[in-house]
């Protein structure tokens, strides 16, 4: 008959993981973590493009409800700033930057028009290629044409040209 004998020394070999089971798990979440990472990046770009433009088409609607009511345009003011009478139809609206992280600008621009266009709502200090991809959500995605445009240093939604 065999006794087993207490000696009072536990045996760790038996127990939790070794060396490379671990680097397999940690090699795996790095795998899974390259994989999606890249695509939250790209879904939160896209998100802030989509409300760039959402936002260009609610201040142009602003601007029109203003015309309507006053017999025309918001007065033209310095880059970042609304005309303050224009302010009350932005409702809550923010106005410090854009979701892209550019400065918003409207442009009155009546008395000189620019490239054939006198009044806008502008986006200013972004890369050209965010501007491509917010005049594809609202117009043709040519920044040369249609009533999303590159003028000058500028995305402009084009409300009215001379």
């Amino acid at each position: 008959m065999c006794v087993a004998r207490n000696t009072g020394v536990k045996d760790y070999r038996s127990k939790g993981f070794t060396l490379g089971e671990l680097l397999i798990v940690v090699l795996i979440l790095g795998i899974l973590a390259a994989l999606v990472v890249p695509k939250l990046t790209s879904a939160a770009e896209q998100s802030r493009i989509t409300a760039s433009a959402t936002s260009m088409r609610f201040i142009a609607e602003a601007a029109k409800r203003y015309r309507l009511q006053h017999g025309e345009w918001p007065a033209d003011v310095v880059r970042g700033v609304w005309p303050p009478d224009f302010q009350e139809y932005m409702l809550e609206f923010d106005l410090a930057t854009t979701p892209v992280g550019g400065k918003w600008d409207w442009d009155n621009w009546q008395r000189a028009p620019r490239n054939g266009v006198t009044i806008a709502v502008s986006i200013l200090e972004i890369d050209e290629t965010v501007m491509a991809k917010i005049d594809a959500e609202l117009d043709d995605g040519a920044l040369d044409a249609g009533f999303v445009r590159l003028n000058g240093d500028r995305l402009q939604l084009v409300l009215e040209t001379d």
